[in-house]
């Protein structure tokens, strides 16, 4: 400044222009999902803005869940997951701008047990006995697509009678005493979810057949000492016949499975190792009911 006799003097002033204040970018981790095995692998999708800059880089981390679990690309915005098991996994989803900022979101996938599948239950399909044969054994199985069968239980629905069942928590059981009439019997096989499956067989004990036996089924020599020779007369060759032997407690001693080629057909049998005393042949022929005969072995 200057006055008017010319004297002057002097100041000065500073002014600072800041930078702007950088603002922290917005990060959005997506929403939370969820999936179910056996489906192991999922997409995490992020996303981020910056009104006054760039997005200069991306992070995904895990920061809760069962230890296994895979994320592909850590540094891309949208990345894969595998090897996901069952658990509630929660994410972690950073953003960073060109100035430094960052921000968080989280995003939560839930990876829910497999639906378990129940098992399939075979009871076997439905016997034919004739008396004097008192016994059947009952043949079951079960499948199960995603897991394993742990138990089996059979029972008696319907009887005619009293009867005895035998071996019911196993997948091969027996009925004895049996009487002239239809006996219902339901498989239950339970899998290593404790779901479970059902099927029934029917099992007719009928009447003695000793006059169609002699027509259907010869055996000998009766009593027999080493080799048995059982004689099949079918009026439909080309079927499939079963063989089976039991002693008198009903243990199954012998079984064979042959194809019957012509109207006669004879099967040798090696008994000379059987203990000695009466044994009961059945043959099923086709879709033909089963004929019993009765040797002594000597």
């Amino acid at each position: 400044a200057t006055d008017n006799g010319g004297a002057i003097d002097n100041d000065t002033v500073q002014v600072t222009v800041n930078a702007a204040i950088n603002k922290a970018p917005v990060a959005n981790a997506g929403a939370d999902t969820s999936i179910t095995l056996p489906v192991n692998s999922t997409t995490l999708n992020g996303s981020a803005t910056d009104a006054d800059g760039s997005i200069a880089s991306y992070k995904w981390t895990k920061i809760l869940g069962p230890s296994s679990g895979t994320i592909a690309t850590p540094s891309a915005a949208s990345t894969g997951l595998y090897n996901l098991v069952q658990g509630v996994y929660l994410f972690q989803f950073t953003a960073t701008d060109n100035g430094g900022a960052i921000d968080n979101d989280t995003v939560q996938v839930t990876v829910n047990a497999a639906i378990n599948i129940a098992p399939v239950a075979n009871a076997g399909p439905d016997i034919n006995i004739y008396l004097p044969q008192n016994f059947g054994y009952l043949m079951g199985s079960g499948t199960d697509v995603d897991g394993v069968i742990i138990s089996y239980h059979w029972r008696v629905i319907s009887a005619p009678a009293p009867f005895t069942l035998e071996n019911q928590d196993s997948s091969t059981a027996r009925l004895i005493n049996l009487q002239q009439g239809v006996y219902e019997v339901e498989l239950k096989v339970t899998d290593n979810q404790n779901k479970e499956g059902l099927d029934t067989v029917k099992v007719f004990v009928g009447s003695s057949r000793i006059d169609v036996s002699f027509e259907l089924l010869n055996v000998y020599p009766n009593p027999v000492r080493d080799v048995l020779n059982i004689k099949i007369n079918t009026k439909d060759p080309g079927q499939t016949a079963l063989i089976t032997m039991f002693n008198l407690n009903g243990a199954q001693v012998y079984f064979k499975q042959i194809k019957i080629t012509g109207m006669t057909w004879v099967e040798t049998v090696d008994v000379s190792n059987f203990n000695k005393g009466a044994f009961l042949v059945q043959i099923n022929i086709g879709s033909e009911k089963s004929v019993v005969k009765k040797i002594v072995k000597l």
